[in-house]
């Protein structure tokens, strides 16, 4: 059993060096992916229309006009399906996309956030620092008045 485990142990090895090893998605690259696939879209729309134009055309010609037109219709709903699957992945690769954004702009916000928090401790260090020099030199000059009066009174 202990032999099965580490040769599956062994051979799920070069699997997770793939994955770590996977380079960083190329962002500007998805996004020029997701405008053409938008444009192959429309392109795919443009064309189902012209097709369902001439299909109907075509169809007045013939005997049986509505079983032509039923049929035109059928081939131009598959043809809207894969219209629709070609923009829910450009949908997909967009959400994807603003997904990453949103998340860069959550790092920049707490890397901000991290350094103002910094600068804070910083300054609140610096004000302790400066208060408890006066409070030194407060104690200083007041120890000083004492000494000054303690040898001004006679003894």
């Amino acid at each position: 059993m202990k032999q099965l485990i580490a040769i599956l142990g062994i051979l799920a090895l070069p699997a997770m060096a793939q994955e770590a090893a996977q380079p960083a998605v190329d962002w500007e690259h998805l996004r020029a992916q997701a405008t053409e696939l938008r444009s192959r879209a429309k392109l795919m729309r443009t064309q189902a229309d012209k097709t369902q134009a001439d299909a109907e055309k075509y169809c007045q010609g013939k005997l049986l006009v509505a079983g032509c037109i039923v049929d035109a219709k059928k081939a131009r709903q598959e043809a809207e399906r894969a219209i629709q699957r070609v923009e829910l992945e450009a949908v997909a690769i967009d959400r994807r996309v603003r997904l990453h954004e949103y998340e860069l702009k959550l790092e920049r916000r707490a890397e901000k956030d991290r350094e103002r928090e910094i600068k804070a401790a910083e300054r609140a260090e610096a004000i302790r620092q400066d208060d408890e020099r006066r409070q030194q030199k407060n104690d200083k000059r007041i120890a000083d008045e004492e000494r000054r009066r303690q040898k001004a009174r006679p003894e």
